[in-house]
């Protein structure tokens, strides 16, 4: 088996496939790609992107077990998702008539059921089922050995913003707005991982693809084009009270989930707000701002900045870009796209490069980001 992996190394391209589900429990993201090199000598290309949407039956089932379900059901659900996983590699390997075991490398983040700072992290889609139904050497689990060296396990992916973003003519901040929000500043000439900073800036979408799903008693599950909320009135007092949130002041390195601003923080609003598109307005609003305010406070006091670079759920919604913009004028907002990073595929092709780092036994955690007390190799590996 060590020769398999010695094989996989020895190839100048190799083909693999990045595996990615996120906190909007919207369903799993499968990258097919080619890459060369590893570290700094890093290159992808993108080949093809799926999305597998969770059935309902499947999504209230996580729902349920992050909420707090016997574990027997956690573990039903991990096996579970290993399938779901396994149907969106071979998937995307039937739509280029790639056989079991013609791809060399899978890298899986698995579905974060939860993630406790610094402490503990659990994700699930079993990796031994997604090797057995593709044939692929599996690499998941990337969180727990920085976690293990004192870290907090997140973020992961702005290694990867390092490797494919950093630029010599732009300061660029890489912002994305998924179920949470996190951020990545990349100085202008940056050329040394250990310089980043990186963290989590609070909330993405989360809260408002609840409060969204209750508004319309299901029937929408998030807030498309922002259209809800471009129809309500924000209000600047509702924002004050929860912008006292401690999270927001704690100086980086921070990670923040589900456990802090999902259904209990949701729960909280409908308990004492009215349910309108007045709600849905100002909780998109308080996005934009806790993103601003992070910046403001751990940021843009560190580097000029020229760009700041979009990614993720939360960057296709109009409303939500605009307030953002609106409260930083002065810089250059657009969507990775824009940079040839496909918004929607990135962050399953970031775990794809992960597992590429792990198999060259290069270090892709960043201590300065994580709070580890040292670099270490991510992942582990199922043969």
């Amino acid at each position: 088996m060590i020769e398999r992996l010695l094989q996989i190394r020895s190839k100048p391209v190799r083909l693999m496939i990045g595996l990615m589900s996120g906190t909007s429990l919207d369903g799993v993201d499968a990258a097919l790609v080619e890459i060369s090199g590893f570290a700094l000598d890093t290159r992808i290309r993108l080949i093809d992107f799926i999305t597998i949407p969770y059935p309902q039956p499947v999504r209230k089932r996580l729902l349920d077990l992050i909420e707090g379900k016997p574990v027997q059901r956690a573990s039903a659900a991990n096996f579970l998702l290993g399938r779901k996983f396994a149907d969106a590699a071979q998937q995307v390997m039937e739509r280029h008539g790639l056989k079991a075991g013609e791809i060399d490398l899978i890298g899986s983040h698995g579905h974060t059921v939860w993630h406790q700072h610094r402490q503990h992290s659990l994700q699930f889609a079993e990796p031994s089922v997604i090797a057995e139904r593709t044939g692929a050497v599996v690499i998941a689990d990337f969180r727990v050995r920085d976690i293990a060296a004192g870290g907090s396990g997140a973020p992961l992916v702005p290694y990867v913003d390092f490797l494919l973003c950093r630029s010599d003519t732009y300061g660029r901040i890489l912002q994305n707005i998924g179920g949470i929000a996190n951020c990545t500043l990349l100085p202008r000439g940056i050329d040394q991982v250990d310089h980043l900073i990186a963290f989590d800036t609070g909330p993405g979408v989360m809260i408002c693809d609840a409060l969204v799903k209750a508004f319309t008693n299901g029937t929408l599950t998030y807030d498309r084009d922002g259209e809800i909320a471009r129809s309500g009135t924000i209000h600047p007092e509702w924002l004050e009270v929860w912008k006292r949130d401690p999270y927001f002041e704690k100086p980086p390195p921070k990670s923040c989930g589900r456990e802090q601003f999902g259904s209990h923080f949701a729960n909280n609003l409908l308990a004492n707000y009215p349910l309108n598109a007045d709600l849905i307005a100002t909780v998109t609003a308080f996005t934009a701002h806790t993103i601003a305010d992070a910046y403001q406070r751990f940021l843009l006091p560190h580097a000029p900045v020229d760009q700041i670079i979009l990614s993720g759920g939360g960057s296709k919604n109009p409303f939500l870009v605009n307030q953002l913009q609106q409260l930083l004028p002065s810089y250059h907002i657009l969507s990775s796209d824009e940079v040839g990073l496909p918004s929607d595929a990135k962050e399953a092709m970031a775990f794809a490069i992960l597992a590429n780092e792990t198999l060259f036994g290069q270090p892709a955690n960043v201590p300065a980001v994580t709070g580890a007390r040292h670099p270490v190799v991510l992942g582990k590996i199922v043969l």
